[in-house]
This record gives C-alpha cells, structure tokens and sequence, in this order.
C-alpha cells in the first residue's frame, strides 16, 4: 500500500516538471492551460494522495494480523483472573507480556492487538449469571519480571466496563519508546545499569521501612507514630544508603524519576546495598 503511494506521488512530481515546462502535455483537456494551473492541479492531487499515507503509529486494520503480531513478539500470558459478583458483574482480567521486542515496533499494531484480544475475551462464555464478560481488562507489559511486579509499570492496557462495547486503550508512549530504543546512558557519572541498582535499592528501603513501622503500630489508630516511626527510619536508611553509593538526595530523586518513568524493576536484580 504505502509502495504505491509513494509511487503515485512519484508520478504526480514527473506530470509537475513535465506540466510547468508545457502545460498542455499535461492539461490537454483545458482549452487554456497554463503553469498555475498545473500547480494547482498537482497540489490538490498529492494532497489527496497524501490523506493515504498512514502517519506514525497508526496501522492499517484490515492489513493487521492478529496471530502473527503474537508470535513476532512472542507474547505470554502471566496470568488470568476471573471475578464473579453475583448478578453485579463477572470480570475477566488478565496479564499478559512481550517475550521479545525491537524498534518495528508501532502503537497501533499494539492497539489492533490489545482490541482484538479483549473481543475474543468478551466472547467468551460459561458465566453463572451472564451470559458474557461484563468487564475485561488487560494489561501489557515488557516482560515477564514487569508482569510479575505488577504495578503501574505496564506499556498498555485495554477495558471494557458493563454491557456496552466501548472500550478504553491507553498507551504509555515514553515507556514505550525506552523499551524499543534502550539507550545505555551515563549520567552524574553513573552508568544505566549504576542507576538501576539505586532505583531498586530506594525500592528496598521504602519498603523495608514501611513494613517495619507498620510491624510495630500495626493499628489503625497509631497511624501518626506508625507515619513518625516510619519517617525516623527513613531518614537514618538514607543517611548510609547516601554514603554507600556517593552520591546525594538530588541525584537520588533524579534517578527515581527515570526509574519511574521507563518502568525499571524494582525487585528484580541484585543491589549491593543491605541493612
């Protein structure tokens, strides 16, 4: 499709050269051809020809194939879970990931995929007292270990809430482009793989923290020493965690950021920080 269209518009530039050199090659139709009219001509025909082109992202649906966008990117399913809440509702959702990827990647393959996948789950059938799904939803991660931490680090995900077909898709379009261009950076002198030890190491002390302090005012109403016990044992972690990788809160704080947003492990990989 896009080889013919570039085609034609190789066509309509020849008839351009060819009509402002002779107008009436091109316009033998018009008794009073002339070059701006040829021009005229040309720019209407390459903007329509233009309206064609598929721009960034966006994927032919009728040219897509579900099976083998599957097994291009060899996805999996991490799980599936199915709730049934009397006659409120009977949800199926699931948490499927990329066993490969690379930069042929587009959004809206991963849309056409996503949305023919939730068809085929809202088909399904054998609910006590629905006839069909009512709701579906999934998530798309990048692979196996961001399926398993869960979270809000997905690439995509897709849901049909109650009886209606509409559906909701949204795309992380930042994590995404870090996932299909990894870039092996260094920054504050400290490499991509330097800085996701320190991702996972903030992730240990938050947790760790949090599970001590809740350990020793594990109720509710102690929720003001739960917070301020929480707080000391943060400030005292951070204070050895600071001075084991030499470096200070700003650079920490930059490199939650970045962690954040590219979607890195928090619990997968080894750190060589301990408490």
């Amino acid at each position: 499709m896009e080889t013919l269209i570039s085609f034609g518009l190789i066509i309509l530039f020849i008839c351009l050269i060819v009509g402002l050199v002779k107008p009436s090659t091109i316009l033998k139709w018009d008794k009073k051809p002339s070059r701006i009219k040829v021009f005229i001509y040309w720019l209407f025909s390459s903007t329509l020809v233009g309206f064609l082109i598929p721009t960034e992202g966006q994927v032919n649906e009728g040219e897509f194939n579900y099976d083998l966008f599957e097994e291009k990117y060899d996805i999996n399913l991490l799980d599936e879970e199915i709730n049934e809440m009397g006659v409120v509702k009977a949800q199926i959702s699931q948490s499927i990931y990329f066993g490969k990827i690379d930069s042929s990647l587009i959004e809206g393959e991963i849309e056409l995929f996503l949305k023919e996948r939730l068809r085929k789950l809202d088909d399904r059938k054998g609910f006590k007292n629905f006839n069909t799904a009512s709701h579906v939803i999934i998530w798309l991660h990048e692979s196996k270990n961001h399926a398993i931490e869960g979270g809000s680090n997905w690439i995509a995900m897709i849901n049909k809430m109650g009886e209606e077909d509409n559906f909701n898709f949204t795309l992380n379009k930042e994590k995404l482009e870090h996932v299909k261009n990894p870039i092996d950076s260094v920054i504050n002198g400290l490499s991509t793989e330097a800085r996701k030890e320190i991702y996972r190491a903030i992730a240990y002390i938050e947790d760790k923290a949090l599970n001590e302090a809740n350990s020793k005012f594990p109720d509710g109403n102690d929720w003001e020493r739960n917070y301020d016990y929480n707080k000391k044992l943060l400030k005292n972690y951070y204070k050895k965690f600071y001075k084991h990788y030499s470096i200070n809160k700003g650079v920490s704080t930059e490199i939650l950021s970045e962690g954040l947003k590219k979607g890195w492990l928090e619990k997968t990989g080894e750190i060589s920080f301990k408490l």
